[in-house]
């Protein structure tokens, strides 16, 4: 119990002492003026303010903060223009539009970049040679019409060739020609393949190797038949039926020197009679 009470006066004295050494706020106008003038809230309430008896300037405190005797900063300060960093126009109101209008150019060029990466990747799936296979025009049409040059092999190509055909265009250095015309075709449709190109210009490079390739088809078709036409003169048979008709096999057996005279001769005659 006496421990209890001693506790309670302990307490009681804290409380007193605390009491007695606290701050009391001072609400000075001036200062408070002064306050307002270095933020945002008014340009001017300039205190201490003049008093005047019979025309006399007779506050002491302003003519020592305001009047000719206050120093000629304070009388430059208070003739000056607003200087208030956030007024309408000043320097921190004028760094925060700043900076607003900073944020919107960036969201401005975000939204460009954000823009062009998301048109980027969806122009990728079209001109990426990692996907051109996957094209439904290469898939539909041109990977069946290139599937010679895709898959070509000379020795394939020369395998339904007799003996003598694949002799004599070796001769003639036809098969020479075809593997390369073969081997340049190959190469340059992997490349259109494998390459970053529009879609529309991969797909006209497929149509030219396709017409190139035709073409090389025909004159490699073109030049079995003259091999084996070659091979008919060659044997000294005369039968070149597998050339020619038979009419005109025939008519080229018989053949001599005498013939070209004997046929103008003919034709001059029926031109005569008619």
């Amino acid at each position: 119990m006496k421990y209890l009470t001693v506790m309670c006066f302990v307490v009681l004295w804290l409380i007193a002492s605390n009491k007695s050494y606290s701050q009391t706020i001072i609400q000075d106008p001036h200062v408070q003026a002064q306050q307002d003038r270095m933020v945002a809230t008014q340009w001017g309430n300039w205190l201490p303010k003049p008093k005047y008896f019979l025309g006399i300037q007779t506050n002491i405190h302003y003519t020592l903060t305001w009047g000719i005797f206050a120093p000629s900063r304070n009388r430059s300060y208070k003739r000056g223009a607003d200087i208030r960093p956030l007024s309408v126009t000043g320097e921190q109101t004028q760094r925060m539009a700043l900076n607003e209008r900073l944020k919107e150019i960036n969201s401005a060029y975000k939204t460009i970049a954000d823009s062009t990466g998301e048109t980027a990747l969806s122009e990728l799936q079209y001109n990426s040679g990692l996907i051109s296979e996957g094209d439904p025009m290469w898939l539909i049409y041109y990977k069946k019409e290139l599937k010679p040059v895709t898959n070509y092999n000379l020795n394939e190509a020369v395998a339904t060739l007799s003996n003598e055909e694949l002799s004599s265009m070796m001769d003639c250095g036809t098969i020479e020609w075809y593997d390369n015309e073969m081997l340049r075709l190959k190469e340059r449709l992997n490349s259109i393949l494998t390459s970053n190109m529009e879609r529309s210009s991969r797909i006209m490079a497929y149509h030219r190797i396709l017409v190139e390739y035709r073409l090389v088809g025909n004159k490699w078709n073109s030049n079995i038949e003259t091999a084996n036409f070659s091979m008919a003169i060659s044997d000294g048979r005369g039968n070149l039926s597998p050339v020619i008709g038979g009419d005109a096999a025939a008519g080229f057996s018989q053949w001599d020197t005498d013939s070209d005279y004997r046929i103008m001769e003919s034709i001059m005659l029926n031109t005569k009679i008619k």
